[in-house]
């Protein structure tokens, strides 16, 4: 079994407190239809590939998608419970879009929870080397039910704090600068192109993490934000470590530290 037994112990323990189970809410929107939290759908998952053959039903609002290229044929989905990545195949430019704020319904029967780096996400066996639902599939997974944006709010903590139960959910760090003016990614000095780049992040106190931005991203070759503020992002983690999204292309420093700014679709 691939999946750390720490990231589990968290996400049973947790699964306890909630009392969470497969119906864990019933939906004002569709009647009688059961949905289940995020943190207990992502307890199945006991091994590296993890298919889903019951009719398990997720809600939650994005809080990450590719409109800014962040997060490549992929979303992020959050509820009360936490967050979770889909693979998915779908574009900005596409009729099927997910912007941030949306509540969307997943329908995870036919499905695959896989281990990734000890992160817990949801895609598609069979959809590629990269697990996205294929396009032609997103409607028969993925339902948008409607859009508030003002849903996506972050939950504040400290580096030190973090732990497997903030994974893919949208957080805000405070007191925190970048240590090194920079552009948000490296260019490759043979093709000129911009290069998947991790910056480090440093709070007051001396804790630090390490934001990564996608080389697709379309501001790759802006300036970091200086000063000392408030940092927005999606937490990842892989192999151990975390590290910072940045989603929305949000205005992500400022000083002093303030209300971040409005979110983009």
């Amino acid at each position: 079994m691939i999946v750390r037994p720490k990231l589990y112990a968290v996400l049973l323990s947790a699964l306890l407190l909630l009392s969470c189970s497969k119906s864990t809410s019933i939906s004002p929107e569709e009647g009688q239809e059961k949905i289940s939290s995020v943190l207990y759908l992502k307890s199945l998952c006991a091994a590296a590939h993890y298919p889903i053959t019951e009719d398990i039903i997720i809600r939650g609002v994005v809080t990450g998608n590719n409109r800014y290229g962040e997060f490549n044929r992929s979303l992020v989905l959050q509820d009360e419970t936490g967050g979770i990545t889909l693979y998915a195949d779908y574009s900005p430019k596409h009729p099927v879009y997910y912007k941030v704020g949306n509540v969307v319904t997943v329908l995870c029967n036919g499905l695959t929870l896989i281990d990734y780096g000890g992160k817990v996400v949801l895609g598609k066996a069979g959809g590629g080397d990269d697990f996205a639902i294929p396009r032609s599939e997103l409607d028969n997974h993925i339902k948008i039910n409607s859009f508030h944006p003002e849903s996506r709010k972050p939950q504040h903590r400290r580096i030190a704090e973090l732990s497997p139960r903030d994974v893919d959910t949208y957080i805000a760090l405070d007191d925190v600068h970048f240590t090194t003016p920079s552009t948000w990614c490296d260019t490759d000095p043979t093709t000129g192109r911009p290069v998947t780049t991790e910056h480090v992040l440093k709070e007051r106190g001396g804790d630090s993490i390490i934001v990564r931005t996608l080389w697709s991203c379309h501001y790759a070759k802006e300036p970091l934000p200086e000063g000392n503020g408030s940092l927005y992002g999606i937490l990842d983690f892989f192999n151990g470590k975390y590290s910072i999204r940045i989603s929305a292309f949000e205005t992500v420093l400022v000083t002093p530290p303030a209300a971040h700014s409005t979110t983009c679709p």
